[in-house]
């Protein structure tokens, strides 16, 4: 059995109810997972709110967090890498003339993205990666540019000294996603599919083929909307609806009751689904590019947990609806996972294994 040293960093994926830490090694040229970690933080510690001065509302509460997974998973590595959360940030793809040297790229490209934001240029961080050349105007290529406001970046800094790692790198949770996704998918695969991600305050979609977004949108659906029903309806604290949601019956609820607001919130989320695919299709349509349609829906994150939601979908959704699970495609896990532990943590897990598996060096 041979160990690969590959310089892989210790993913940290950062929610707004959950922190999640991963550590990957290379056992024979294949991936093993030798460490998973997972814990709830209090609900409103962490926000995701662009205009925001502050979205880590208790940098101290998330900092002990990160320190105790650290300590019970025995991680003694420091160099990490995180994310930051799609809405967060702004993704768009612009269209530029080939340039020959990289500061005429970067000159053209500070130029375009100025159309786009909405903030002075001085006060965003940009970062862009080219992802081919334009099918109607060879001259030109397509880059996809990510902005995010400093003052994010410098948050997430700040809390990364707090808990005394090394900060390599900051990715986005959907690219993080799409990393896992690509890493264990067999190359042959070559359909259009949809990576839907709900968490706690947002949901992502990223449309691909093969390693290419075709389209990235976000919205701020998540499950924290089926929380807030609950506490409207019964007038009841943050923490009990977050109990609700978790056992579905107790004393402030039936499960009747409870399904019913699943069903309601689930098709709130079915109505933004259907919205993402008929933008992508007219844009096909509209552009005459000729885009296949979506043939694949892959899930993960919270919502997932949501029954009512996935059995709404499937009736009205003409494409394959699976929940993703990254261990059952290509990752080894040891014996101190159980099938039934990976089970309730995979639609969790994705972007904190996308971010486990950056090395020291990457972009």
């Amino acid at each position: 059995m041979t160990f690969l040293k590959e310089n892989h960093l210790i993913g940290i994926d950062i929610g707004s109810s959950f922190i999640k830490v991963a550590e990957f090694e290379k056992i024979d040229k294949k991936l093993f997972l030798k460490n998973f970690g997972i814990t709830a933080i209090p609900p409103g510690t962490i926000i995701t709110n662009p205009a925001a001065q502050q979205n880590i509302k208790n940098k101290k509460i998330v900092a002990k967090s990160i320190s105790n997974l650290f300590k019970i998973l025995k991680i003694n590595k420091k160099n990490v890498a995180i994310s930051i959360n799609c809405s967060l940030v702004t993704i768009n793809t612009i269209t530029v003339s080939k340039k020959k040297s990289k500061q005429e790229l970067e000159k053209s490209i500070d130029f375009e993205i100025k159309k786009y934001i909405y903030h002075d240029i001085k006060n965003i961080n940009l970062d862009y990666q080219i992802i081919g050349t334009n099918k109607f105007s060879p001259e030109k290529i397509n880059v996809l540019v990510v902005t995010v406001k400093k003052n994010i970046i410098l948050e997430y800094i700040d809390l990364i000294n707090l808990v005394r790692l090394n900060l390599c790198i900051i990715d986005v949770d959907i690219f993080a996603l799409q990393n896992i996704y690509e890493t264990i998918t067999p190359k042959n695969e070559n359909e259009i599919v949809m990576l839907v991600d709900i968490g706690n305050s947002k949901t992502s979609f990223n449309i691909l083929k093969e390693t290419s977004s075709l389209m990235i949108r976000n919205n701020k659906f998540g499950i924290s909307h089926i929380r807030d029903k609950i506490i409207s309806m019964l007038n009841c604290t943050i923490e009990q609806a977050e109990n609700i949601i978790l056992k579905s019956e107790n004393d402030f609820i039936t499960t009747k009751e409870f399904k019913k607001i699943s069903l309601e919130i689930a098709q709130i989320w079915c109505s933004e689904i259907y919205s993402v695919l008929n933008t992508y299709d007219l844009e096909s349509k509209t552009l005459k590019s000729n885009k296949e349609p979506v043939k694949k829906i892959i899930f993960s994150g919270g919502g997932v947990f949501i029954n009512e939601f996935l059995k709404t979908l499937s009736l009205n959704i003409p494409a394959k609806i699976s929940i993703f699970n990254p261990f059952k495609k290509g990752i080894i896990t040891s014996s101190n996972f159980s099938d039934s532990s990976l089970n309730k943590i995979a639609p969790l897990s994705p972007v904190v294994l996308g971010l486990a598996l950056r090395k020291l060096g990457d972009k």
